[in-house]
């Protein structure tokens, strides 16, 4: 095993190569338990730090849960870090969506998934999430991108349900698990939205990109884990892969078990019709360690946005495929 100089040495130079060389404005970082390795490794960069309890982690020798954030301090001023936190689910999870019901009723509708941790405490599959709001500083961008996020922008960085160490449980029943962890994350931001738009008499609310491992091994799986967006008022946009992600094929693979890794971006437009975005994706190479390898069995996706003249117009939406045991025919149980 690396030693935590040398893993340090690596993981500095790696995302100073990456910064200089790509130029991104935020970076969201997978199974990094803190800042402590990354945050010095870039000049004029916040980190916003892992929501996943050290004793847990500690608990945990040869797996790490947790994920930070990164983003340009030059470009943005960053607010509510980590609000899940400090608020929790307690109310959010009592709310009514646009379909009339509550987290509560949709993990009583849905919850196939007993023989992982059972159905009785919907609190149990409604995850935490490394977050933070970021206002655009005035002057370092164009017009037209400030449009784009008149009230800033939340970044959610996803990391949802796996199961590969769960052979009791159906490939749809992880996915099902998955579908009700990117809900409550939408109820959750939707919460924190209605609460700072009464506090603010009304104000625009951010938006928000949800960004990380959102562990869909199939190109179509994510269509279904997106549907429920309709609920909370919006549409999920996925830029890489050109199109609506309820309706668009996964087109990146990042890991050798498929599409796992996703940018989505929520879009509260009065008619969905068309997207205010332009993106275009990048699987990147990673740099070699010391070992003769890439630092992650995930490969980064490397996400461009920029403003659409007239909006980009995906197809017709269509209806998401059910996730049923025949939609993963090449993974078995």
């Amino acid at each position: 095993m690396e030693g935590p100089t040398r893993l340090g040495t690596y993981i500095t130079a790696a995302l100073r190569q990456f910064v200089a060389t790509y130029k991104p404005d935020v970076v969201l970082l997978q199974e990094v338990e803190s800042c402590d390795l990354v945050a010095r490794a870039l000049p004029d960069w916040s980190c916003v730090g892992s929501v996943v309890p050290e004793h847990v982690e500690s608990n945990l020798p040869n797996v790490v849960l947790g994920n930070v954030i990164l983003y340009s301090t030059r470009l943005f001023i960053g607010s509510t870090p980590n609000r899940v936190l400090t608020t929790g689910y307690r109310e959010a999870a009592r709310r009514t969506d646009k379909s009339g019901k509550s987290l509560f009723d949709h993990h009583g509708e849905e919850c196939s998934w007993a023989e992982y941790n059972g159905c009785k405490n919907p609190f149990a599959d409604m995850p935490s999430a490394t977050s933070v709001k970021l206002f655009l500083r005035d002057g370092e961008w164009a017009a037209a991108v400030r449009d784009m996020f008149p009230a800033g922008l939340r970044a959610v960085s996803v990391h949802l349900f796996a199961g590969g160490r769960h052979g009791g449980l159906s490939e749809a029943g992880k996915a099902r698990r998955r579908r009700f962890q990117l809900r409550s994350l939408m109820a959750l931001v939707d919460h924190w939205n209605a609460q700072d738009a009464a506090g603010s008499r009304g104000a625009s609310v951010p938006v928000t990109i949800y960004a990380g491992d959102f562990n869909t091994r199939r190109k179509h799986e994510l269509q279904e884990i997106a549907a429920p967006a309709e609920d909370y008022g919006m549409r999920l946009w996925c830029p890489a892969d050109g199109g609506w992600c309820d309706n668009t094929l996964s087109k990146h693979k990042t890991h050798k078990a498929g599409t796992l890794d996703h940018v989505t971006i929520d879009v509260r437009r009065e008619s969905a019709a068309a997207s205010p975005f332009l993106g275009r994706a990048n699987v990147l190479r990673q740099p070699i360690s010391g070992r003769g390898r890439g630092g992650s069995d995930h490969d980064p996706l490397f996400v461009q946005l920029k403003p659409s003249p007239g909006g980009a117009r995906p197809p017709t939406r269509q209806v998401p495929p059910v996730l049923s045991d025949d939609s993963f025919p090449s993974l078995g149980g």
